[in-house]
């Protein structure tokens, strides 16, 4: 049976620790919206396209030119909050494995430094730094939604480098297959492009692919991830597609 899909991002994102954010909800909502419109737009291109039996110029340049758009506002919204659960996490870590005697001065130095970082700041985030090293739950409901958003976050990241920095992903200075052509997806009329990754290993995703794949975190099971004691063994391991390692039985 088919699982249920959220069908707004405002659904997903406020599910998700540190969205009580407002900002970061105006974010996803913007997106929202923008989506809602691209969608339509979509539909319009595609019945178009089979109407007339030829690409419709115009609507597909304008379709692709939003659906680049929201793909780098999607971007920038996950890789904020990434880089704020990763902040947090990481000082989790760094006090769980402080002595006893030394935790409060961390704590109360850690405090003032992010208070003085956010002094321009309608709200400070050091709440959610404090929950974290009193709440071990805490600590693994950021690591469950950091491991949630982790593939397509990876797939958005790669789309991203090649779209707008015209480069194959993790690969500086080599240049991108056709950076910025899409094609109709003739199931959606979605624009989808083509992204070479490391070995010339070529995905191919669209945009409502890449919104899907956001909608879908609150449905993830933590059975889907490896434990993170496991993970550092893997460390050696070879990268594979959008940095995950593969493991051959010998």
């Amino acid at each position: 049976m088919k699982e249920p899909v959220a069908r707004q991002f405002g659904e997903v994102f406020t599910g998700l620790p540190l969205f009580d954010d407002f900002y970061l909800r105006m974010q996803a909502m913007n997106l929202d919206i923008l989506d809602g419109f691209i969608e339509s737009q979509e539909k319009v291109l595609l019945r178009e396209y089979i109407d007339i039996e030829r690409t419709p110029v115009s609507q597909a340049l304008f379709v692709s030119a939003l659906s680049q758009l929201w793909i780098f506002g999607m971007y920038e919204l996950l890789r904020t909050w990434r880089q704020r659960v990763e902040e947090i996490l990481k000082f989790a870590a760094i006090f769980k494995s402080t002595p006893a005697a030394r935790r409060r001065a961390l704590v109360q130095e850690k405090r003032k430094k992010v208070r003085e970082l956010g002094k321009h700041a309608l709200g400070s985030p050091w709440p959610a730094f404090s929950k974290a090293v009193k709440s071990i739950r805490y600590v693994e409901k950021l690591q469950f939604a950091y491991d949630q958003s982790e593939l397509a976050f990876r797939r958005i990241e790669a789309l991203r480098v090649s779209l707008a920095k015209h480069e194959i992903p993790k690969n500086k200075g080599a240049a991108a297959l056709a950076p910025g052509y899409g094609r109709i997806d003739m199931t959606s009329g979605s624009i989808h492009w083509q992204i070479v990754l490391e070995e010339n290993e070529v995905d191919i995703v669209s945009r409502k692919t890449i919104a899907e794949e956001c909608r879908a975190f609150p449905f993830m099971s933590s059975k889907l991830f490896l434990p993170r004691s496991v993970r550092s063994q893997l460390a050696g391991f070879p990268r594979h597609s959008y940095g995950t390692k593969r493991v051959r039985q010998p």
